[in-house]
Protein backbone atom coordinates (compact mmCIF):
# COMPACT_ATOMS: atom_id res chain seq x y z
CA UNK A 1 0.00 0.00 0.00
CA UNK A 2 1.39 2.88 -1.21
CA UNK A 3 0.35 6.81 0.63
CA UNK A 4 1.74 9.93 -1.02
CA UNK A 5 1.52 13.37 0.43
CA UNK A 6 1.76 15.69 -1.63
CA UNK A 7 2.68 19.04 0.03
CA UNK A 8 1.18 22.26 -1.83
CA UNK A 9 -2.01 22.91 -4.20
CA UNK A 10 -1.10 25.65 -6.04
CA UNK A 11 -0.74 25.28 -10.00
CA UNK A 12 1.89 23.34 -9.37
CA UNK A 13 0.92 21.15 -6.98
CA UNK A 14 -2.02 20.70 -8.50
CA UNK A 15 0.01 19.73 -12.15
CA UNK A 16 1.43 16.77 -10.22
CA UNK A 17 -1.59 15.71 -8.54
CA UNK A 18 -3.40 14.97 -11.70
CA UNK A 19 0.20 13.28 -13.15
CA UNK A 20 0.16 11.38 -9.87
CA UNK A 21 -3.56 10.00 -9.87
CA UNK A 22 -3.34 9.06 -13.67
CA UNK A 23 -0.22 7.46 -13.90
CA UNK A 24 -1.05 5.57 -10.18
CA UNK A 25 -3.98 4.25 -10.92
CA UNK A 26 -3.10 2.93 -14.96
CA UNK A 27 0.16 1.40 -13.43
CA UNK A 28 -1.67 0.04 -10.13
CA UNK A 29 1.06 1.52 -7.39
CA UNK A 30 -1.27 4.16 -5.70
CA UNK A 31 -3.42 3.55 -3.07
CA UNK A 32 -3.77 7.09 -1.57
CA UNK A 33 -2.67 10.78 -2.18
CA UNK A 34 -3.00 13.11 0.37
CA UNK A 35 -3.37 16.44 -1.07
CA UNK A 36 -1.80 18.52 1.48
CA UNK A 37 -1.93 22.36 1.55
CA UNK A 38 -1.86 25.52 4.32
CA UNK A 39 -5.37 26.51 3.02
CA UNK A 40 -8.06 23.10 3.67
CA UNK A 41 -10.21 24.70 0.95
CA UNK A 42 -7.74 24.96 -1.62
CA UNK A 43 -6.11 21.35 -0.99
CA UNK A 44 -10.28 19.67 -0.93
CA UNK A 45 -10.50 21.58 -4.54
CA UNK A 46 -7.65 20.39 -6.09
CA UNK A 47 -9.09 16.35 -4.44
CA UNK A 48 -12.13 17.10 -6.28
CA UNK A 49 -11.17 17.95 -9.48
CA UNK A 50 -9.02 15.01 -9.68
CA UNK A 51 -11.15 12.46 -8.33
CA UNK A 52 -12.35 12.91 -4.62
CA UNK A 53 -11.53 12.42 -1.31
CA UNK A 54 -12.04 8.84 -1.03
CA UNK A 55 -8.79 8.10 -2.66
CA UNK A 56 -7.46 11.84 -2.41
CA UNK A 57 -8.18 12.81 0.98
CA UNK A 58 -7.46 16.48 1.70
CA UNK A 59 -5.54 17.63 4.93
CA UNK A 60 -4.34 21.49 6.08
CA UNK A 61 -0.62 21.69 6.87
CA UNK A 62 1.84 23.87 6.96
CA UNK A 63 4.54 22.45 4.94
CA UNK A 64 7.49 24.92 6.75
CA UNK A 65 6.46 22.78 10.18
CA UNK A 66 8.08 19.76 10.31
CA UNK A 67 6.41 18.57 13.39
CA UNK A 68 3.15 19.12 12.24
CA UNK A 69 3.79 17.31 8.56
CA UNK A 70 4.63 13.91 11.21
CA UNK A 71 1.74 14.25 13.13
CA UNK A 72 -0.35 14.07 9.87
CA UNK A 73 1.43 11.71 8.36
CA UNK A 74 1.02 9.62 11.18
CA UNK A 75 -3.08 9.84 11.89
CA UNK A 76 -3.15 9.14 8.14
Amino acid sequence: MLKVMLLGAGAVGESYAHLISRKGKQEGWLDVLMIADYSLDRAKGVASRIGGTDLFPAVQVDAGNKDEIVEVLKKN
